[in-house]
C-alpha cells in the first residue's frame, strides 16, 4: 500500500510537471498572439496614415479649387475647366503616392501575417509533440501501475 501511495504521489508530481509545462506553452502561444496584435496595430497605423493622406488630398483639392475658381473668374476661365486642371494635377501627384502606400501596407501586412502563421503553426506542432510525449509517459506509468495493482490484488485474493 505504501508503494502504491508513493507511485500515486510520483504520478501526481508528473501531472504537476505536465501542468507547469502546459502553462509555459500557453504563455508562449500568448506571446505569439501579442506579436500578432502588435503587427496588426502597425498595419492599422499605416492604413490610417493612407486614409489621412486621402483626407488631406481632398482638403487640398478643395482649397486649391476655391483659389483657382476665384482666380479663374478674374481671367475668364470656367469653373469646370479649372476644376479639371486641379483634379488632373492632384490625381497624378497624390494618386501615385497613395498607390505606393497601399502596396507597401499590403506587403507589410502579408509578410507579418505569413510570419505569424508560420510561427503559430510551429508552436502548435511543438505543443502537440510535447503534450503527446507527456501523455504517453503518464499512460505508460499508469499502465504499469495498473498491472502491478492487479498482480497484488490477485496475490491477496
Amino acid at each position: 500500500v505504501e508503494k502504491l501511495a508513493r507511485r500515486v504521489g510520483s504520478h501526481g508530481d508528473d501531472l504537476s510537471n505536465l501542468r507547469k509545462s502546459l502553462a509555459e506553452l500557453t504563455n508562449d502561444v500568448l506571446k505569439a498572439q501579442g506579436g500578432a496584435d502588435l503587427a496588426y496595430a502597425e498595419a492599422s497605423k499605416i492604413h490610417d496614415l493612407a486614409s489621412a493622406m486621402d483626407v488631406m488630398a481632398e482638403e487640398l483639392r478643395q482649397e486649391l479649387g476655391a483659389r483657382a475658381v476665384h482666380q479663374a473668374d478674374g481671367i475668364g476661365m470656367s469653373r469646370e475647366e479649372c476644376r479639371s486642371l486641379i483634379d488632373d494635377a492632384l490625381g497624378g501627384a497624390l494618386g501615385g503616392f497613395a498607390e505606393k502606400m497601399q502596396a507597401e501596407c499590403n506587403k507589410l501586412t502579408d509578410g507579418v501575417y505569413q510570419d505569424l502563421q508560420k510561427e503559430c503553426a510551429e508552436v502548435a506542432e511543438e505543443t502537440q509533440r510535447q503534450c503527446r510525449s507527456w501523455v504517453d509517459g503518464v499512460l505508460r506509468k499508469l499502465e504499469g501501475l495498473s498491472v502491478r495493482t492487479k498482480e497484488k490484488l490477485a496475490a491477496l485474493s
